[in-house]
């Protein structure tokens, strides 16, 4: 019987050690830490996350998306029929998504132990062991909260529901699920759908699980322009796609004007209609507007929610008096008659097209989903350096039609 050849200079157990010390050796090397797209759920059915992890010989330190902090913890490389990288110990922003909790008893079905598929300096390629999702990391070129800070500005801006362009001369159409990540393409003015994938933001637009391949052509990284409002493909040449915005969605510029404002106040002792004219100013800073017009000793601040296209009017700090801060407070008349200072109370301005002359933008006034109050109107009230109520503000310099109490909110309607 003849001997059989070995295949192998080594031992298997042998190899299997090298092939851990070089990962970790390539973990250790990327001084700023680590990219994941980090999949969520099985088929990754909840999309992607920016998560970042940097590692030293003992520990890792992960940041992401979803956390204001980071959090450091064990690793371990360890085999398991090949090559696996687990964090063996609980770590706040690691295993957030695959705990557990009251409302979510399964956790999403999220990877913390990973088959090491390759890895090199310039990307790590991962398997989750649950779910089976690959998984790329990517050396930061940066830290990882700047990285995690231009993410997060991406995400602020990425409102578009769809998006249409061309590949030579095939059209392609893509619908965007945001709060799922997920996309689907099709053939435009086909409702076939050719495929779906899930994505994660970036630091410059958005990265698809698996490449939308089109005439050949791998589209897989794209650069977001909110000005714009295109995804241009780096992957390959001349290939843009046009987004289109949520209905009702309204960039902030398109605000700014002059408006007739519709409420309610007493008159001769009957709560009567109201129209008057107002301006919305942007005050410079691309997230607020001022509201002149009210009165000359106070302009209210609208706040611009980008993700929505929309203006909020919250509770809000308006002026002093004789020590006292006035505030214009959410109030609630036909919710009881509660009103409110904290900040996070108010309305909201949704457009109405049967509102307005052709082409000019009509708003109805609505409450802005604040829990503690379902808020249809607005109150002048004073409150102390404690915080403490000290009773409505009734002031004829800084009253408006003859009131200091603006009375259920109409509409918004641009001149």
């Amino acid at each position: 019987m003849k001997d059989q050849e070995d295949l192998f200079d080594e031992p298997s157990s042998l190899r299997m050690q090298n092939a851990l010390d070089k990962t970790r050796k390539v973990l250790e090397g990327s001084k700023k830490g680590w990219l994941i797209d980090y999949y969520v759920g099985d088929n990754q059915q909840y999309g992607g996350y920016a998560f970042t992890v940097k590692f030293d010989s003992l520990t890792c330190t992960a940041a992401s998306e979803l956390s204001a902090d980071s959090a450091t913890s064990y690793y371990k490389l360890t085999t398991d029929d090949g090559p696996v990288l687990t964090f063996d110990t609980y770590n706040t922003v690691l295993h957030a998504l695959a705990t557990p909790s009251a409302d979510n008893y399964e956790g999403f079905h999220a990877d913390y132990e990973f088959i090491i598929l390759s890895a090199d300096a310039n990307e790590v390629v991962l398997k989750g062991k649950k779910t089976g999702s690959i998984m790329k990391m990517y050396p930061l070129t940066e830290t990882p909260s700047a990285y995690l800070s231009n993410v997060k500005s991406t995400i602020d801006n990425f409102v578009i529901n769809g998006a249409s362009g061309s590949v030579d001369k095939t059209s392609l159409d893509i619908s965007v699920d945001i709060d799922n990540r997920q996309i689907e393409y099709y053939i435009k003015n086909d409702s076939t759908v050719l495929g779906s994938t899930a994505f994660t933001m970036t630091d410059k637009g958005v990265r698809l699980y698996d490449p939308i391949i089109v005439d050949g052509k791998k589209l897989q990284n794209f650069i977001f322009d909110a000005d714009k409002t295109t995804l241009t493909c780096t992957d390959a040449s001349n290939v843009t796609l046009k987004g289109t915005l949520p209905a009702g969605y309204f960039k902030y510029s398109d605000y700014a004007g002059d408006y007739s404002f519709t409420y309610s106040a007493p008159v001769s002792g009957k709560l009567t209609k109201l129209t008057m004219d107002v301006k919305l100013t942007p005050s410079g800073d691309g997230t607020t507007y001022k509201l002149d017009g009210l009165n000359s000793n106070f302009s209210p601040i609208l706040k611009y929610n980008k993700s929505k296209g929309i203006l909020e009017l919250n509770s809000q700090v308006i002026g002093e008096y004789q020590g006292y801060n006035i505030w214009l407070c959410a109030w609630g008349i036909a919710a009881g008659g509660n009103l409110t200072w904290n900040t996070g109370a108010g309305m909201v301005l949704k457009y109405n097209s049967s509102l307005g002359a052709p082409g000019k933008l009509g708003f109805k006034w609505a409450s802005n989903g604040y829990s503690g109050l379902t808020s249809d109107s607005f109150i002048m009230w004073l409150i102390d350096s404690n915080g403490k109520s000290a009773g409505g503000f009734v002031n004829p310099a800084w009253a408006v039609n003859g009131s200091n109490r603006f009375y259920y909110l109409d509409s918004l309607i641009k001149k």
